[in-house]
This record gives structure tokens, C-alpha cells and sequence, in this order.
């Protein structure tokens, strides 16, 4: 994108509203001055950055986890962070009376509009507004990160923990002496499979995207925002290579000041719940072109049916060669990523038409009733089985994270409606990324219980043609490399819980032709530090963990050699970044993180099953599951999904974890294994609180015309 097309876009809609009546005339005359100097200034910088070709010209399938509305909320931060800086450190204004200027002189594009929730309606919003009535912007998308503890900036304001020239270890440094991957370190867990981490991350990218312009960081100008990783000519990997910088630009911070909000924070653009919106999309634009607004079925690939559709068969006026699209941006990011949009595509498709067999509904309430039964089933496999896996059963059941057993008609749960399920900042910068210790770099392609090919996570990013390769299937059997994948998934053990990331992603995150990749872990670290994210001994404290005191007094719950690794690189234990310190920790009984990254996520899986109304075991809500269909529902396995979509053979009974005798390979062909669709092909009154299924308010034809936006906002 030319520079002036993008300085032009960044300029729309910065324009200061009058400031209130009450107060300092001067004061408030000097703050509309400075807001004016900071728009310049950034405005010159962002100016010279991209006519010295700060726009990023990476692999073209490489992901834009940006939009035009995050872009320009980013700009309009950026430029009152700085307003505010110059206010108080230049200036002498009183702290208050300047957040209380900037916060009336702030424009349009960062007021929220009046929302009219309707209570009785059983369907979730695609942009999670609503859920919660009383509160109907929590959980929704843009909205700004909770905290668990105060961020920890070096400035108080946005610098990052530790400064811009930091005080801390380089992020890199701490890659190479901690977290890298000899070519020596392969270690597996005796109990979890792959399916863990890939679960993980496909969870992930329903729950959590944080936005990020792309742009070059390592030329002669760099643009706001702008925090590069440094490398060493000694470096065993870059070093080689003229590459002394890895690109890494600061997460875009929702509008500044806020209510409660007096620093640097930042948004998420996804939706905070757990809704499918990995396969549906977090705005109705976005779904809009997912759909064939034929019997409640999403689009699927017209050269590869029951795979992911090509953007360009589906996006008015998109050019892309190859290039697939999901609800979630980050669909290619790696084959087995792929395979699990791909996975749930074909569910839903599935349950669709069988909906559509039993029922005369209309293609609007199929797509609804099957999009509610989707975020249902991923909810009973997160609960059930994936967060028993990483938490373990006493996490599980401290934080009331175990669903209760189906007997009687009982089997329900609560909604609380004070609790704020938005996602919690150190979740999706720390906690949330235990998984990255767990994954393989070289996948198995498995056949039945044969290995019959691999690849290397590195040879496959941002491409998803492993998927539908069938070079190694049997003659007639319809394998592809999609079965392959996904047989292998859960069948290989994945890698230990430690402090070691595969070189693959530590080394060469995002190896392209053209590009030598970039450093997963010390990005991580970057990013923690990026958004303020307090040491790892602040969340010992929180976590009622006994703090680190000195070198000299290892805590039992870090291993000697983890320990020492620590004190090579950091000077004090109170300077530990909360990655690297979380991944350093000894796992809780039957888990797979450390007591203090088990802390975070249980907090955070908490909220969002109390804090979430349309949560499928909740009961009272318009949108409650009959105890027939709950009872159904709850049987569902992981498992389950991949036999009734895949030519899988059989599976474990739980397919996160390896088989033994007491979690045996069970017969895909077993009726066990079926959800009875016609529990759900009824219009039903809710025996809970007597209204009635109501349609989706907006219809498809709204939704159609919709996509010819499309374009604003993927």
C-alpha cells in the first residue's frame, strides 16, 4: 500500500470535539494545542517511515491481524498517550485535570453507542454485544483487556516493562540461553497427545486476537509503534545471515483515556467468548461471505469440497491466489491449524443437512440452530477434556471449571451476570502460550497406527496444500492429507512442558522462500513486556505463590536446571518476564503448566463459562438446551467429531491424550459416537423460562449485502 493511501486512511476522523464548558479556558485551550502538535508530529514520522518503506513486503499469505477502524483507533491513541506525556512532564498539568481534558477532547470514532439488548433472543451476536445485558460491551469485540494486577510500565503511562532501551535481558538473549532448542531437547509428555497444542491454539484464535499494523521495523525509519528485536552477529541462527533486527511492532491500544483506563492498553478483535467464531467470524460482514445462504450450510472449496473456500471465491473483488479463508485470520497459519477449521466446517455442514432433512426450516434458522450446536460442542471438548488436560483435576476443580454430571434432568449450570468474561491481559500474553513448549516441529502423517510420511512445521507456514495431498492414502479409501494430519495429531505424543521451544518456531516462525523467519519466544517476551505485563514474581505473589527472594533460595517448584538458566540471564529474580518464568516452573499434578500459569487460565476459563449467558449447561436463559439435548451434548467427544467427518477408523476415547487401557481406540462405526440431530430439529419452548425460539433478528438478505463491505474490515 502506497504511503499516501495509507496516511490518508489514518487521517479520517480526528477531529477534537468542543471540550466541556467547565474548567480552565487556557488549560483546556493548551491541551486542544498539544492534542494538535502530537497529531503532526506522528502524522510526520508515520510520513517519513513509509516513504523509507516501513510498509511491510513479507509473504503475501502472511496474516494481517489489522483493520482500518484498528488502525485509526491506534493512531488516535498513539497521538493522546503522547499528548498526555507532554501535558504532565512538560507542561506541570495536574495528572487528573489532563486525563479529564483528553477524555472530552476525545473524537467520535471513541464513543460507544447505546446499545438495545433483547434478553429473549436464544442467539449470540457474531460481535459478542449483548451477552451480557446490563453490561453489553463486555466481551465484545475492540474492547480493552482486564487485568488481574496493575500493568507495570516503565514510565507508569506505555513505556514497556523495563524501558524502550531496556534494562532487562534482550528477548533474543533469552531465546538462546533459555528457551531455544538445541537440536538435542526433545522430550515427551507420557500422556498427552499433539491434539493438545493444536486444540489449544485453535481455541486461541477463537477467544483472543490482539491487533498489529504490519509494517517494517528494521529499515532506516522506523514508524510509531515500532519496537525491534536486536541480534547479535554471533547469533547461531541469524548471525550468518545480515539480518541484525527481527521485526516487532507494539500491539495497537484501544482509544486513550478511558474510564478506569489511565495508561496504555490493549484491545482484542475478536469476541471474548467461546462461540465458534474461529468458524464463523467476529462480525457479521465477515460471516456474511462464510455462508452459501443455502440450507444453513458455509461455504466450502469449489475445487476441494468439505475444505476451507479460497478468499477469492468468496470475497467480491478479491484477487488472491490460493489463499483460503475462515472466521479467524490465522486459518493457514500451519497445516494442523488448517485441519481444524477444516474439521468443523465439515460439522457444521453436516449437522445442517441434517437439519434440513428433518425440519422445514428456512436457511436462516438451520445456519443459527447448527452455529449454537457447534459453539456447544467446542464448549463440552474444552471443558470435559482439553482444560482437565493442561489444568489438572484439583485446578479443575478449585475454580468450579468441572461440569456437573447429567443425571435426573439435572446437569445445569449458572449464568452470573457480574462477572466480566473479557479476556485478562497476562492470559493472552503468557498463560495462554504454555502450548508453544508443546509442539513438534516435525508432524507425523499417520495411516491406521502406520507413520506413513511427516513435515516440518517450518517447511509449512502459510500454506495449506499438505491438506489435501493424498500421495500416501490407500487406493479407494478417499484419505487425504487431511485424514493423515489429523490421525497423526492424535496419535503422537507432543513435546514435554519446559522451557524449550522447537527451533522451528524459535528460529523460523514464518520460513518462507523469501523470508528467514523470526523468533516465537522472543517474541513472546517482547510482548509481555510490550503491554506492561508484570514480572513473574508479581503473579507468584497474586497467585499466593511464595515470592523469589534471592539466587541463593531456589523455590521447590523450579527445577535446578531451569534455575539455573534463570540466574544466568537475569540479574535479579524480580526482573523474570512471566513467559519465561511460568514455562520454568515444574507441572501440577495431572497438568500441563506450572501452579502459577494454572493460576491465570483457570481464572480466565472461569469467567468465561460463569460469565457467558449463552453458555451451553447454563440454565434460565432463553437459549437453554433442553435436558435431552444437554444429556446429548455432553456425551460429545472430540473424538466423536473427527470419526463423523474424517476417514479415521477409529480413535482414543480422548483424544488428547495417548491410548492405554484405560483410554482405548473405540470404533468410529459405534452408534456411541452420533449426536441425534433429531433432538434438535424441533422448535421448542424453553422449559426454563417459557419463551419461545425466536429467528435471528437480521435476515440473510441484510447479510448478503453486508460483504460488499467486507473488504473494511478482513
Amino acid at each position: 500500500m502506497k504511503a499516501t493511501i495509507v496516511l490518508g486512511i489514518l487521517s479520517v476522523g480526528l477531529v477534537l470535539a468542543h471540550a466541556s464548558s467547565s474548567g480552565n479556558d487556557e488549560e483546556k485551550l493548551l491541551v486542544e494545542k498539544v492534542i494538535q502538535e502530537s497529531t503532526k508530529k506522528y502524522d510526520e514520522r508515520m510520513k517519513v517511515a513509509f516513504l523509507n518503506g516501513a510498509q511491510s513486503k513479507r509473504n503475501h499469505r502472511e496474516l494481517k491481524k489489522s483493520t482500518k477502524y484498528t488502525q485509526e483507533i491506534g493512531r488516535i491513541s498513539s497521538i493522546y498517550l503522547d499528548a498526555f506525556k507532554e501535558l504532565i512532564n512538560k507542561y506541570k498539568v495536574d495528572r487528573t485535570s489532563a486525563l479529564s481534558h483528553l477524555r472530552q477532547a476525545q473524537p467520535a470514532e471513541c464513543e460507544q453507542e447505546e446499545l438495545g439488548c433483547d434478553s429473549a433472543s436464544k442467539y449470540r451476536s457474531f460481535r459478542g454485544t449483548c451477552n451480557n445485558v446490563a453490561n453489553p460491551y463486555w466481551g465484545s469485540v475492540n474492547m480493552p483487556n482486564l487485568r488481574l494486577i496493575p500493568p507495570a510500565y516503565d514510565n507508569a503511562i506505555d513505556d514497556p516493562r523495563g524501558g524502550i532501551i531496556s534494562t532487562l535481558p534482550p528477548s533474543r538473549e533469552i531465546t538462546l540461553k533459555i528457551h531455544r532448542d538445541s537440536g538435542n531437547d526433545s522430550k515427551y509428555e507420557n500422556v498427552a497427545t499433539h491434539m493438545v497444542p493444536q486444540f489449544g491454539q485453535f481455541l486461541d484464535h477463537d477467544i483472543t486476537l490482539t491487533p498489529v499494523d504490519n509494517l517494517a521495523c528494521c529499515g532506516a525509519a522506523q514508524p510509531e509503534g515500532c519496537w525491534p528485536i536486536s541480534v547479535e552477529s554471533t547469533d547461531p541462527y541469524y548471525g550468518s545471515s545480515p539480518i541484525r533486527c527481527l521485526d516487532f511492532v507494539r500491539s495497537t491500544s484501544v482509544c486513550f483515556p478511558q474510564a478506569g483506563i489511565e495508561h496504555r492498553e490493549q484491545m482484542n478483535i475478536h469476541t471474548s467468548y467461546i462461540d465458534a467464531g474461529m468458524v464463523y467470524g467476529p462480525t457479521e460482514q465477515i460471516a456474511a461471505v462464510l455462508r452459501t445462504y443455502r440450507k444453513g450450510r458455509l461455504a466450502e472449496n469449489a475445487q476441494y469440497p468439505g475444505f476451507l473456500p479460497y478468499r477469492k471465491e468468496v470475497v467480491p473483488g478479491d484477487e488472491s491466489d490460493g489463499v483460503i479463508i475462515a472466521g479467524d485470520v490465522r486459518a493457514n497459519e500451519m497445516p494442523g491449524l488448517t485441519v481444524m477449521h477444516s474439521l468443523f466446517l465439515r460439522e457444521h455442514n453436516r449437522i445442517a443437512a441434517s437439519l434440513a432433512n428433518l425440519t422445514d426450516w428456512d436457511d436462516e434458522k438451520i445456519y443459527q440452530e447448527t452455529r449454537r450446536i457447534i459453539a456447544a460442542e467446542i464448549q463440552q471438548v474444552t471443558y470435559t477434556e482439553f482444560l482437565p488436560s493442561i489444568l489438572g483435576q484439583d485446578a479443575m476443580n478449585n475454580y468450579s471449571l468441572a461440569l456437573p454430571p447429567v443425571t435426573n434432568n439435572n446437569g445445569y449450570t449458572k449464568y452470573d451476570a457480574t462477572v466480566d468474561a473479557t479476556i485478562i491481559s497476562s492470559f493472552a500474553t503468557a498463560a495462554y502460550r504454555f502450548g508453544h513448549t508443546l509442539v513438534n516441529g516435525l508432524i507425523q502423517l499417520m495411516l491406521d497406527d502406520q507413520i506413513v510420511g511427516s513435515y516440518n512445521v517450518s517447511d509449512n507456514y502459510l500454506v495449506s496444500n499438505q491438506i489435501i495431498e493424498n500421495e500416501h492414502a490407500d487406493e479407494g479409501q478417499g484419505v487425504t492429507g487431511y485424514d493423515l494430519i489429523l490421525n497423526g495429531l492424535i496419535r503422537q505424543q507432543a513435546q514435554a512442558f519446559d522451557t524449550v521451544i522447537h527451533k522451528d518456531m524459535s528460529d523460523k516462525l514464518f520460513k518462507s522462500a523469501t523470508f528467514i523467519g523470526t523468533d516465537l519466544a522472543a517474541r513472546n517476551v517482547q510482548r509481555g513486556r510490550d503491554h506492561g505485563t508484570p514480572s513473574y514474581n508479581a503473579f507468584r505473589r497474586f497467585c499466593n505463590i511464595p515470592a523469589l527472594t534471592t539466587w541463593d533460595n531456589k523455590p521447590d517448584d523450579i527445577g535446578q536446571e531451569a534455575w539455573e538458566r534463570l540466574r544466568d540471564v537475569y540479574a535479579d529474580p524480580e526482573d523474570i518476564d512471566l513467559y519465561t518464568g511460568g514455562l520454568s516452573q515444574i507441572t501440577v499434578e495431572g497438568g500441563l503448566s506450572g501452579p502459577t500459569l494454572v493460576c491465570i487460565q483457570a481464572i480466565q476459563f472461569q469467567r468465561l463459562m460463569q460469565g457467558d449467558r449463552f453458555f451451553f449447561t447454563h440454565s434460565d436463559q432463553a437459549g437453554s438446551f433442553t435436558p435431552e439435548q444437554l444429556a446429548a451434548l455432553r456425551s460429545r467427544t472430540l473424538g466423536d467429531i473427527i470419526c463423523q467427518n474424517s476417514a479415521l477408523k477409529s480413535t482414543a476415547k480422548n483424544v488428547f491424550q495417548i491410548t492405554s487401557t484405560e483410554n482405548p481406540m473405540e470404533s468410529c462405526t459405534a452408534s456411541s459416537r452420533e449426536l441425534d440431530i433429531s433432538l434438535f430439529a424441533k422448535d421448542i419452548v424453553s422449559p426454563s423460562t417459557g419463551a419461545a425460539s425466536l429467528p435471528y433478528a437480521a435476515a440473510g438478505l441484510t447479510l448478503y449485502i453486508v460483504t460488499l463491505t467486507l473488504r473494511l474490515f478482513i
